[in-house]
């Protein structure tokens, strides 16, 4: 079994077994984006373009509306990240997609990361802590 340690590496890391140690080079990290300008979905890509971890390479998922995010999750149980717009066809879409991932989905092990391009309406720390 790998050790999670709390070195910042460590952060992608499930515990997996010896074989499947072996097996996983092969997989690639999961990243949906959820957000509803398809510009951000392509400057997203341009930049992870390159980009691996752990010797892993990143594969790109895409989702439009908080909606159609919740079914990829609901339907793909490899995600590793999130990457969620905030407002998108409500002012709070991607915190009730949030919301519906941890409660709905029971998934509390994909990380999270929220993205607004209208940092006015920015949630309280409280809201994104929740």
């Amino acid at each position: 079994m790998s050790q999670q340690t709390d070195d910042d590496e460590g952060w992608l890391e499930e515990e997996s077994s010896d074989a499947e140690i072996t097996t996983k080079g092969a997989n690639k990290w999961r990243i949906l984006i959820v957000d509803d300008e398809l510009d951000v979905h392509a400057v997203t890509r341009l930049a992870l373009k390159n980009i691996s971890f752990k010797d892993q390479d990143i594969e790109i998922v895409s989702a439009y509306s908080g909606q159609e995010g919740f079914d990829v999750l609901a339907s793909d149980s490899d995600i590793c990240m999130v990457l969620l717009d905030v407002v998108m066809e409500t002012e709070n879409a991607g915190l009730v997609l949030a919301q519906r991932i941890r409660q709905d989905l029971k998934n509390d092990l994909v990380r999270i990361i929220l993205r607004t391009g209208q940092p006015g309406q920015a949630p309280e720390q409280k809201i994104i802590v929740d």
